[in-house]
């Protein structure tokens, strides 16, 4: 929404202002300030929500924080010398593939859609909307685990041939003589 509103110089499609979706909500925009600033703050959330334990948690948290922190040091040294630009590159993309995989864990555990290369490319660049992103699924909308879908979708099917056989009157079976005539 951030980018879309940004991008669109305000002018948001319509069907999406009927929806009241325009303009991104004080809960996205915290979290996006907060995962530019303190990313590790918000994967450890998400760590948090996906039930690691705690020793995953905090050691793949620390990981992320000093990888971050290290790259961020590692480009203001370019000013000393190129070379530490690319270390920091290559922090950089590391982080990208852990970003990756949580989203990629994610979108597993709740079913949503999208593929591993996506998943990289948004994780590298555009890390700090990414965990905006999953933390905004994860606690506001709620989007119910895959086991929870699963019975969601057994009750409804099953409440369907309900509904179908009270509605269907009851046909008799063809006998072998009636199929012959």
């Amino acid at each position: 929404n951030i980018f879309e509103l940004i991008f669109s110089l305000g002018q948001v499609h319509p069907k999406r202002v009927e929806k009241k979706m325009h303009c991104p909500s004080g809960y996205m925009i915290k979290e996006t300030i907060l995962a530019v600033v303190f990313p590790f703050v918000s994967l450890y959330r998400i760590y948090t929500h996906l039930n690691y334990g705690t020793v995953w948690k905090l050691l793949l948290t620390f990981i992320y924080a000093v990888s971050f922190l290290a790259m961020v040091a590692l480009w203001a040294c370019g000013a000393i010398n190129m070379g530490f630009v690319a270390l920091g590159f290559v922090l950089f993309f590391s982080n990208a593939c852990i970003m990756a995989n949580v989203r990629n864990h994610v979108r597993e555990e709740y079913k949503l859609v999208g593929n591993p290369i996506a998943d990289f490319a948004l994780g590298s660049w555009l890390y700090f909307q990414v965990l905006a992103q999953m933390l905004y699924q994860i606690e506001v909308i709620g989007i119910p685990k895959a086991e929870e879908a699963a019975k969601n979708v057994d009750q409804q099917s099953s409440e369907e041939q309900e509904e179908q056989a009270a509605t269907t009157p009851a046909v008799a079976p063809a006998t072998s003589q009636e199929v012959e005539a």
